[in-house]
């Protein structure tokens, strides 16, 4: 279960991205939300991938707490980490309060044209 609390987007082409903090692939997964407009062209990479199975077996640190997640995205956040520097992406299973149905839909809606902004989209098919 999240400990996280989601902070309302207040815009209505108002996004969440995700800075996934630099570390090695034995580091924890260390990440925090922004708020950005998609009117304002904010730099990122949108994530692709397959949800696979409802489990949330993996968690990952989101603004300092236990955050869960699918097995997909995790993998996919370890892969895309940058060792270095941080690194701003958007995923829908994080950025996009699931558990808020309203905002859920507002943010569905605008899926096109966040795929459509990113500077590029990684497709994360699975590990090897």
């Amino acid at each position: 279960m999240s400990t996280h609390t989601y902070q309302d987007i207040a815009d209505n082409d108002g996004i969440r991205l995700l800075i996934l903090e630099p570390g090695d692939e034995n580091a924890e997964l260390s990440c925090r939300l922004a708020h950005a407009r998609l009117s304002e062209n904010p730099d990122y990479d949108a994530i692709s991938y397959t949800w696979g199975a409802d489990a949330l077996t993996h968690h990952i640190l989101l603004d300092g707490q236990a955050f869960p997640v699918r097995e997909n995205i995790f993998h996919a956040l370890v892969s895309y980490r940058d060792r270095e520097r941080p690194r701003t992406l958007w995923a829908d299973a994080i950025c996009i309060n699931q558990g808020n149905i309203p905002e859920r839909s507002s943010q569905v809606k605008l899926m096109k044209k966040v795929y459509a902004t990113a500077k590029a989209v990684l497709i994360w098919l699975g590990p090897g």
